[in-house]
Formats: C-alpha cells, sequence, structure tokens
C-alpha cells in the first residue's frame, strides 16, 4: 500500500516572500513584479486555518488537484 497526500498548506505559504525572491520568479515566470505581488496579496488569508486548504483549494481551484492527479497517475507507469 502506498499512501499519497495532495496538496493542503494555503497557496500563499509557497510565494516568494523577500524584494530578490519576488524579482527571480517574476522574471521566471514572464511577469511583472507588480503584479506576482498584487496576486500573492489575494492569496494570503488572515486565517489559514479557516480558508483554501485541502479540498477547498480543490474545489476553488480544481486545476491543481487536475495537475496533482496527472503526476501521480504518471509517476505510477515509471
Amino acid at each position: 500500500p502506498v499512501t499519497i497526500r495532495l496538496l493542503d498548506p494555503p497557496l500563499h505559504e509557497f510565494l516568494p516572500h523577500g524584494e530578490a525572491e519576488f524579482e527571480e520568479v517574476a522574471k521566471g515566470a514572464g511577469v511583472s513584479v507588480d503584479t506576482l505581488k498584487r496576486r500573492a496579496a489575494e492569496l494570503h488569508e488572515f486565517n489559514p486555518m479557516l480558508g483554501h486548504r485541502g479540498c477547498r483549494l480543490g474545489v476553488t481551484y480544481p486545476e491543481i488537484y487536475e495537475m496533482q492527479a496527472r503526476a501521480i497517475f504518471e509517476a505510477a507507469l515509471i
């Protein structure tokens, strides 16, 4: 048996924190630093324990669960 856990932490935990990180990620993503900072502010939650975690994240952003399921199936075929 294998246990696979899907993404549980709030999305803002995966975003850059310092100015240098924002610049690096923005450059890699091909967006402006201001656009990235604006999106990061939208994803930040006052109380992450009551916000977008686990299945609520999958309901709001189904593409994240689709990506995770695809990765699981591809890994199972290797």
